[in-house]
């Protein structure tokens, strides 16, 4: 069961697959944490996909600014 759940950022969901275990996932399917019902928070869980989104988007306008413009 995916949920998007109010508190995580745009582009962001959680997998439910057993009351013990929800997966974050980027809005595409991949991966970007597993997570203990019994030890995580809502909170925990934001920063985890905040700390992914901020990755994302360094990896991104890197990408950018080492392309060389054509002549």
């Amino acid at each position: 069961m995916v949920d998007r759940a109010h508190w995580l950022p745009p582009g962001y969901v959680l997998d439910v697959l057993d009351p013990e275990v929800v997966i974050l996932r980027r809005e595409d399917g991949s991966m970007v944490g597993a997570f203990s019902t019994a030890g995580s928070t809502p909170q925990s869980i934001r920063h985890a996909a905040e700390r992914d989104m901020h990755k994302q988007q360094d990896a991104s306008s890197r990408r950018g600014s080492s392309r060389t413009p054509a002549a």
